[in-house]
């Protein structure tokens, strides 16, 4: 699997255990007990709960096309692509004939 396959199933894996937060906080648990059932420091479940995680929408990365779970119309790129500073995987080949 490619890193940046990796980096996306990270990705979908941080906003479902997000989803999960916010449904425990939304029955009445408490940030310490969630902290401590997924084995977290509780300021990573305050940072959770601080996301709004019902207005993200799937879209399609700008760059990869993988899909992503995008902040508003302003993100149209996946996080891993943003931390590689927008490159495609034909930036090498591009180089390489200048």
């Amino acid at each position: 699997m490619s890193r940046r396959h990796v980096m996306a199933n990270r990705a979908r894996d941080l906003v479902r255990r997000d989803r999960e937060i916010h449904a425990l906080a939304d029955r009445g648990v408490s940030r310490s007990e969630i902290a401590r059932r997924f084995g977290v420091h509780k300021r990573t479940v305050d940072m959770a709960l601080d996301r709004d995680v019902s207005t993200k929408t799937a879209r399609d990365c700008i760059t990869c096309g993988d899909e992503f779970q995008s902040e508003g119309a302003h993100n149209r790129m996946c996080g891993t692509c943003r931390a590689m500073g927008g490159a495609t995987p034909f930036d090498d080949d591009l180089r390489v004939a200048l």
